[in-house]
This record gives structure tokens, C-alpha cells and sequence, in this order.
């Protein structure tokens, strides 16, 4: 218990879960010291410390969780945290050199531009024209991969602004 307030971490309920099982999600709540809610109506993100929650090092960024609620035969639930991976530019260069090796492509010239989103989606902006199966090889590459990670891949962008001059 000494440690709690080094074991920050954010989570996300949607306003579904809410209503259709508020039981569960008092559940969920029950081990968590909730320290601040951001409500945007489909959904609240939570702030809180948890003993379940990893223990940070001083200044690290507080990570998002993923709650699993296991209901048991007698009535009561448990409640098991997963802390979402987290991909740095450097992760995701290295998936995508694997997957240049295997499709035999050219990743780096391909790639426009390649941007995470919270640590949990990956926008792709190709630079050229690809055929949709060689782009949903690509897609389906980074998810086996990156199973937490979710992958969007814009096929083609051209700056309309620049065209237009």
C-alpha cells in the first residue's frame, strides 16, 4: 500500500457499459482510487492509482489499462488490469523494415508519413499508388504484429492545396 500513488494509470468505460451494467463497472472501480474523470458522453476516462497498476519510475507518462471482469459461479468477480503496449517511433520503424523484407517492397519510400495516435493507432500515409491487396497485406502484417495497436492506412494523399496552384 506504501507505493499506491506510483501505480497511476488511465482507463476508458463507454457509456454502453455504463448503462447496461453499472454492477460491472462499480466492479472494475472497486480497487481503483479514481482521482479525476474527463466525460464526453459516449464515453469516461478515468485517472487513478491501483495496486494492480504497474508501479512507475519518477516522470514516466502514465500508461492506459484495459479492465477484464471475469464473473464467477458464486456471484462475485475479479478483476484482472493489462496495461496497453506502447509503440515507439522506433518499434514501429522496426515492423515496418520486417515487413519491407517480407513483401519485397520499398516500406521507407512508400510510407508518406507514419503518426501514433496515443500510443494505441498507427495512421499510414502511402506516398504512392498500391494495389488494395498488397495495402491490406501491409495492414494485416502490422496487426499480427501489433495486435493492441490499431492500424489505418490511407492509400494515397495528395495536397489539394498544392495541386490546385
Amino acid at each position: 500500500m506504501r507505493d499506491l500513488l506510483k501505480r497511476r494509470g488511465t482507463f476508458k468505460v463507454s457509456r454502453i457499459m455504463m448503462d447496461t451494467d453499472p454492477s460491472e463497472v462499480l466492479s472494475a472501480l472497486s480497487g481503483v482510487l479514481v482521482v479525476r474523470v474527463e466525460n464526453d458522453f459516449e464515453s469516461s476516462i478515468y485517472w487513478g492509482y491501483s495496486n494492480q497498476f504497474d508501479s512507475l519510475a519518477e516522470g514516466e507518462a502514465t500508461p492506459f489499462y484495459n479492465a477484464t471482469l471475469k464473473k464467477h459461479n458464486n456471484g462475485t468477480t475479479t478483476v484482472t488490469w493489462r496495461r496497453e503496449k506502447e509503440y515507439s517511433e522506433r518499434d514501429v520503424k522496426s515492423i515496418l523494415d520486417e515487413i519491407n523484407k517480407k513483401m519485397s517492397l520499398n516500406i521507407n519510400y512508400m510510407v508518406k508519413n507514419a503518426t501514433a495516435i496515443n500510443n494505441d493507432t498507427l495512421i499510414l500515409k502511402l506516398e504512392s499508388l498500391l494495389h488494395p491487396d498488397r495495402i491490406k497485406e501491409l495492414q494485416d502484417d502490422l496487426q499480427s504484429q501489433c495486435p493492441t495497436l490499431k492500424v489505418v492506412i490511407l492509400p494515397y494523399s495528395v495536397n489539394i492545396a498544392e495541386e490546385s496552384q
